[in-house]
């Protein structure tokens, strides 16, 4: 390592921002990492990140405008944010007080789904609030951003680190044992255990979540939200495989979410959960279904046995390429029936995925050191072109 490379660890010190609670999903791995690399990083949320990190007792900052102040008197040598389904994002104001002040930012993208949506803002322009960098989290998230115009060079792949984190420690049996509770009286009474996974309502290109004449799953007809449709469609075909006596359904929402989003359901499970353990709650359930939410990818890198019900053939690619091997994927009613009863009859799969055998490659780089060192090689960059042009 050379002088200036020496002299840079020593002094990094990196706003760390996020409000959406799948960003922080991703980032609250990093302070270790960064701490490794002699980088001095501030966790700082807001919004419902606030919430979410609460309830996981991770110690975090909450922001206030007094961030915008620190990045004007360059207290940060960089920033490193989270994206969200915020047109009026925070992040938007911290890149851009950033690029004023000639302070590197970086943002990691946590999914593929909606890449012209991160950095638009209120405007026309999709990289209008674009960083200098971006990292994601595979190479169809890395193709959709040169797309739309973002420098190949300044994307990096990096993997997700709360992904990488699951697949490389969940089969390890003392991290396996992790129950919850809430479950034990159905449990004991011989009921199988189905976790529904909810999404926020709202955020990116929401019209293209609400029912459409040409989806293969309809809902009862009521509904218009993919989420509501899917729900009602595991209810219904749990009443008519007459699995539905036999199963203890619990309903877990969004970080995002309130009771009052699924209100007209709540006679319909048997428990409403939210900011629980998702460790737990994985551990405790016989199957978790759902549509797109992280929380199915989380479930199936446990070995789960998983089902994302899609009445819209586009959700099959917003999903996680590594997890697609491991969830199953229906698009109609009779897909659906066939499979809850071939995992929760035929099968009697508790806590034995059937497609968890499968090889899932593993990078043999932690996305969080990816992320630290490019980051590092970056700061090394830009200040060796500021130093020889001051000289």
């Amino acid at each position: 390592m050379n002088e200036l490379q020496t002299l840079l660890k020593k002094m990094i010190r990196i706003l760390v921002f996020v409000e959406d609670p799948g960003a922080a999903n991703g980032m609250i791995h990093l302070r270790k990492e960064f701490s490794e690399h002699g980088i001095d990083s501030e966790l700082v949320a807001a919004k419902s990140a606030s919430e979410y990190l609460n309830a996981k007792e991770i110690n975090f900052v909450n922001y206030n405008d007094n961030f915008l102040h620190l990045l004007s008197h360059r207290y940060y040598d960089a920033i490193l944010t989270g994206t969200s389904e915020n047109p009026d994002s925070i992040a938007f104001q911290l890149i851009s007080e950033a690029r004023e002040n000639n302070i590197p930012s970086f943002s990691f993208v946590d999914s593929v789904a909606n890449t012209e949506y991160r950095f638009k803002g209120r405007t026309e322009h999709p990289l209008a609030f674009s960083p200098d960098v971006i990292f994601v989290t595979e190479e169809t998230c890395k193709s959709s951003f040169i797309e739309l115009g973002f420098e190949k060079s300044r994307i990096i792949v990096s993997g997700h680190p709360l992904y990488h984190y699951l697949q490389t420690n969940s089969r390890d049996k003392e991290f396996r044992t992790i129950q919850s509770s809430h479950f034990d009286a159905a449990k004991s009474s011989g009921k199988f255990v189905i976790t529904f996974a909810c999404e926020t309502l709202g955020g990116f290109a929401s019209g293209l979540y609400h029912r459409r004449p040409n989806w293969t799953i309809q809902g009862r007809g009521k509904a218009t939200w993919m989420i509501k449709i899917a729900l009602e469609a595991l209810i219904d075909s749990l009443l008519r495989t007459k699995l539905r006596d036999d199963v203890f359904l619990n309903l877990r929402l969004h970080p995002k979410n309130t009771e009052d989003d699924f209100f007209e359901y709540i006679h319909e499970v048997d428990n409403i959960e939210k900011n629980t353990s998702s460790i737990a709650t994985i551990h405790s359930s016989d199957l978790v279904c759902g549509v797109e939410t992280s929380f199915i990818i989380e479930a199936a890198l446990h070995g789960c046995p998983t089902i994302s019900i899609q009445p819209a053939d586009f959700i099959t690619t917003n999903l996680n390429q590594t997890s697609k091997a491991l969830i199953r994927q229906v698009r109609s009613i009779n897909e659906l029936e066939r499979d809850l009863t071939e995992t929760l009859v035929k099968n009697d799969a508790r806590f034995s995925n059937p497609l968890a055998d499968i090889e899932v490659p593993v990078n043999s780089t932690n996305p969080t050191t990816i992320m630290a060192k490019e980051i590092l090689n970056y700061l090394t960059d830009t200040h060796s072109t500021k130093t020889l042009q001051r000289q």
